[in-house]
């Protein structure tokens, strides 16, 4: 086991499910009543489905903003990449007529 917090459900859970079945009930209310068409009815669960997704998503990610953690999948461990700066190394200064043909002579 690598010590990290166990990640929270993907998008697709069983809890969302239940929301979005418990939320799209209506729709099956009326298709059971002869008030809605088929189409009509899976369309309306569809969207209160995707619904659901999008706003278990939009939790998913500002849970650790909000409780101030890494976002979840983020390595917290690895170094920073990108333009080290080392204020021992020697400079060198390029000419602007050079067009960088050959390296000056030496350290300037």
């Amino acid at each position: 086991m690598s010590g990290r917090e166990p990640d929270l459900p993907g998008l697709l859970s069983g809890p969302v499910l239940v929301v979005a079945g418990v939320l799209a009930s209506p729709a099956y209310l009326r298709l059971a009543q002869g008030l809605l068409t088929v189409q009509e009815a899976l369309t309306r669960v569809l969207v209160v489905t995707a619904v659901c997704i999008a706003a278990w998503g939009a939790v998913r990610l500002s849970i650790p903003v909000l409780l101030g953690r890494a976002a979840p999948g983020a390595d917290v461990t690895e170094p920073v990449t990108g333009v080290v700066v080392d204020p021992t190394a020697p400079t060198q200064v390029l000419d602007v007529a050079d067009h960088g043909s050959s390296p000056p002579a030496g350290p300037a």
